[in-house]
C-alpha cells in the first residue's frame, strides 16, 4: 500500500494583511499537502485597476525567505495604493512536483 499525500495548495487567505507606507512589510504564506520541502516565488505584483506591473513590489528575497514563504516588501518601495500579488509555489514530494498558484489582493495605505 502507497500513502496519498493530500493534493498541495497555497492556504493563505486573501486579502493580504495591509501595508503600511514607510513600515517593512512581512507576511509568511501558508499551505497544505505536498512534501517537506516548498520554495516560493512572486509571479508578478500589479495595480489593481490598470493592471500595470510594479518594478520593487513584495518578493520572498532576503531579508524575506522562499523556503518559509516569508514575503517581505521593503518600506522604502511601498507606494500607497491596491495590487494584485500572484505568488507560486511548488512542492515535492517523493520525486514529484506539485505547483500551485494564487492571486491575492494587497492593499497599502
Amino acid at each position: 500500500l502507497t500513502a496519498v499525500t493530500a493534493p498541495f495548495r497555497i492556504t493563505t487567505t486573501n486579502p493580504l494583511p495591509n501595508a503600511t507606507v514607510g513600515i517593512d512589510y512581512t507576511n509568511t504564506m501558508t499551505s497544505t499537502g505536498g512534501g517537506t520541502t516548498t520554495k516560493w516565488r512572486v509571479v508578478s505584483t500589479v495595480t489593481e485597476v490598470e493592471g500595470t506591473p510594479i518594478p520593487n513590489g513584495p518578493s520572498f528575497a532576503a531579508p524575506g525567505d522562499d523556503s518559509t514563504g516569508e514575503l517581505f516588501w521593503a518600506a522604502s518601495d511601498i507606494v500607497a495604493g491596491r495590487y494584485r500579488v500572484t505568488i507560486e509555489a511548488s512542492s515535492i514530494d517523493n520525486g514529484v512536483t506539485s505547483i500551485d498558484q494564487k492571486t491575492l489582493a494587497l492593499q497599502a495605505d
